[in-house]
């Protein structure tokens, strides 16, 4: 994988691990969609540390999409992680995939 050459990914690298988090990876091999959420404000991991274990996947790219408490997760039926209180007013757009 190569991160693009721009201080984004070293701002949030800075960021707290606790600092919610959105990434979809793709290994294209073992044809895999990959969708990682970590909530905001519960213990995680660093952008580093995930894209090292992203490697050992087998994944070859993998896409950051959003951070701290924008970051939802509804699958099956039912919200996962929820979104903060106030951004159900400002988060508009969303990933959907179906099987």
């Amino acid at each position: 994988m190569t991160q693009r050459n721009n201080s984004t990914y070293a701002d949030q690298q800075k960021r707290p691990l606790p600092t919610g988090k959105a990434i979809i990876a793709a290994n294209s091999q073992a044809g895999k969609l990959m969708v990682i959420v970590q909530p905001n404000g519960v213990a995680g991991l660093s952008f580093d540390t995930i894209k090292s274990k992203l490697i050992k996947q087998g994944c070859e790219n993998a896409i950051f999409l959003d951070g701290s408490d924008s970051v939802m997760l509804f699958a099956n039926g039912f919200f996962h992680v929820r979104q903060g209180a106030n951004k159900n007013e400002s988060n508009t757009m969303g990933i959907s995939f179906s099987l």
